[in-house]
Parts: C-alpha cells; sequence; structure tokens
C-alpha cells in the first residue's frame, strides 16, 4: 500500500485487502435490537441517576445528623420524609424526594417493557 491516502490509492488497498481474505465480515443489528438494546441503556442511566440521587439525600441527612439506614425502598422513603421536618433539610430533601419519585416510576415503566419483550422473544 501507498503511503499517500488519495482515493485510487485506498481502492487499491481495499482491493488488495479484499483479494487476500484479510478481512472479516460483520453482523449488523437490526432496527429492533437496536431499539432493546437503547431501552436496556436507558434504564441503566434511570437506575444509575436513583443511586446517585439516593446517595445524594443520604449525605445531605448525614449533615444533620439523621440517618436512613439501608436499603432504599419503602423503609428509604419513610426514614427520609421523618427527616423532612428538620429545620433547613426538609426543602431540600422534599424536591429531591419528588424528582426519586419521579425516577423509580419510568424505572418501572421500562422494567415492564422490557419484560414484555424478553416474553415475545
Amino acid at each position: 500500500m501507498k503511503a499517500n491516502k488519495t482515493d485510487p490509492h485506498d481502492a487499491a488497498g481495499l482491493a488488495q485487502l479484499a483479494r487476500t481474505g484479510f478481512y472479516k465480515e460483520v453482523h449488523v443489528k437490526s432496527p429492533g435490537a437496536h431499539g432493546v438494546r437503547s431501552m436496556i441503556t436507558a434504564r441503566d442511566h434511570l437506575v444509575e441517576a436513583r443511586v446517585r440521587l439516593n446517595n445524594m439525600i443520604r449525605g445531605l441527612c448525614a449533615t444533620f445528623g439523621c440517618r436512613a439506614g439501608v436499603g432504599q425502598g419503602k423503609a428509604f422513603v419513610a426514614h427520609i420524609k421523618e427527616a423532612s421536618h428538620v429545620p433547613g433539610l426538609g426543602e431540600a430533601i422534599t424536591s429531591l424526594l419528588t424528582v426519586r419519585v419521579q425516577l423509580v416510576e419510568q424505572i418501572k415503566e421500562l422494567d415492564l417493557k422490557l419484560r414484555m419483550l424478553a416474553a415475545q422473544s
């Protein structure tokens, strides 16, 4: 192959690679497969955002001496709602919990869609 990268040289180089068998076929995924992958990726990002939000809430509560305890479900929300009555902490916690509720709803919706796709597959 020539060092000069012009179209005729590129074409000649590609033809040489094809003649010698120095290439590998690739499988192109279907649009449906890309759609499923994008849903899985979106769900992963939402879960990551929920975990970051939980940790932020825990950190804010720890600053005020409140401990949320282990877990991330209903017990976590109950402990955090108790801490929301602390002056200076309540406003921040309330807004973060509102966003967290929306994240959890979106994660559940994607979970349901992915389960339906898995059942059809």
